[in-house]
């Protein structure tokens, strides 16, 4: 368990900081109450990413629920945002898209263009047609419903979604203790047509503490996982990667081994850090990183009841072929082989030993940027300062020679006006005298 004595005497001083950091202007308003809230709950954002049909959902029901409780989503279009957090009382939060949302949603499906984009956006409008009319009571709107109604939300039409193509986002409130100090964000991926979902998906991702990058053992490390993590995970600063590479068990059935995909997916990773464009905070969480070869369903069969696995035919099946390819009957050899400790082992070290760095290190990171910020502000205005100073002086400067000149000048021109008013008293004094002779003569 964490060192609360450690984390009590940490947070007082992290109080004490951002409290100043918010004081002097460093810290707006906003960042200072959200950093505080994060400390006082002391819990951390694990993200979920990887591409469609990687099997994310599977492993988060494995991991938190033991049960199949979140819907798989086998189409981009049938994707929404889930954010999974502990409450005493288990419920779902459905948002769904504005108005303004869907209306670009549906422009974006009336483009010619061939990207992803426009084809999820086709679905979704393709997906809605026969629940058109009811549009209008919906976007905009936030409902609350019970877990069994989940997939009427986020399943395909032909498996009850009904308002699927509608649904924003999610949140999953559930009642395990176990996981009461952790947040996951299960996220629908970076070719979203609505733009204020993949923001919002960013920000996600841009708060999470650990990212857990979900990969498929038979195209492990593609260049879509490898535009996520250089790219996307770089841009959002993402300080802790947990690679994991789901459904190994298919490897086992071509006769491969998750040793070899392991080696090529170190491989792979030691290549691109290798280059010199690489983002240095990228770089530190995958330098010392070990991918992780799990099979999620495997160890979600292994979690289950019987009574579950019965009532699911989903997970029947697999628990039959897994029986018929391996010899594996028991739940408890499916969860060995599963190799889904492996993950916990590696997310219970971040939880119990990196606890205090993770939830604190961002508000110092963030205060230490906005200071950097703030010195190259000052030093700019310094520099303007010293420019402007530099022009104040050499404006005094004229100024005080056309003064100097101004005086010269108004001293000649004082000199000039006395002899001319002396020269005007002498003409005067000649010409009265001028007159007076001619007087005395005419007498």
């Amino acid at each position: 368990m964490p060192d609360y004595e450690k984390i009590g005497k940490t947070k007082l001083k992290i109080y004490k900081i951002i409290e100043e950091a918010e004081q002097d202007g460093i810290l707006s308003k906003e960042e200072y109450s959200e950093f505080k809230n994060k400390i006082e709950k002391e819990k951390l954002v694990i993200g979920i990413i990887g591409q469609m049909n990687n099997g994310k959902s599977t492993l988060m029901n494995s991991m938190i629920f033991k049960k199949n409780i979140l819907t798989t989503s086998p189409t981009p279009a049938t994707a929404a945002l889930s954010e999974i957090e502990y409450s005493q009382k288990q419920e779902i939060k459905v948002t769904f898209f504005s108005e303004e949302e869907w209306g670009d949603i549906e422009k974006r499906a009336q483009e010619s263009s061939a990207s992803e984009e426009v084809k999820i956006a086709k679905e979704m409008v393709e997906m809605a047609q026969d629940i058109y009319n009811e549009k209008t009571y919906i976007l905009g709107k936030e409902k609350i419903i019970g877990f069994e109604e989940m997939d009427k939300y986020i399943a395909t039409k032909e498996n009850g979604g009904k308002y699927t193509p509608f649904v924003k986002m999610l949140e999953v409130k559930h009642n395990i203790e176990e996981y009461s100090d952790i947040v996951f964000v299960d996220t629908p991926g970076f070719n979203d047509p609505v733009l204020s979902r993949e923001m919002k998906t960013l920000e996600f991702i841009g708060k999470a503490d650990i990212v857990l990058v979900v990969m498929y053992a038979g195209r492990a490390f593609d260049s879509t996982t490898k535009e996520m993590i250089f790219n996307r995970l770089a841009q959002a600063k993402v300080s802790k990667i947990i690679l994991v590479i789901n459904k190994y068990d298919q490897l086992l059935e071509d006769c491969g081994t998750k040793e070899k995909v392991v080696e090529f997916v170190k491989t792979k990773i030691k290549e691109e850090l290798s280059l010199d464009n690489v983002d240095a905070g990228i770089k530190k969480a995958l330098i010392d990183s070990e991918p992780i070869p799990i099979s999620a369903m495997m160890a979600l069969i292994g979690s289950a009841t019987e009574d579950e696995i019965i009532r699911d035919e989903n997970l029947s099946a697999y628990k039959q072929m897994f029986e018929k390819d391996f010899g594996w009957n028991s739940k408890e050899e499916l969860y060995k082989h599963s190799n889904i400790e492996q993950l916990y082992k590696a997310i219970d070290e971040v939880v119990k030993k990196q606890k205090i760095e993770m939830v604190f290190i961002k508000p110092i990171n963030l205060i230490i940027a906005k200071l950097e910020e703030k010195q190259k502000a000052l030093k700019q205005k310094k520099y303007q300062n010293e420019l402007y100073e530099k022009e104040i002086n050499y404006s005094s400067e004229k100024i005080e020679k056309e003064l100097k000149l101004i005086e010269s000048m108004s001293k000649k021109v004082e000199t000039s006006r006395k002899e001319l008013a002396k020269d005007c008293r002498e003409k005067r004094a000649d010409i009265k005298n001028e007159i007076e002779k001619k007087v005395i003569l005419h007498e």
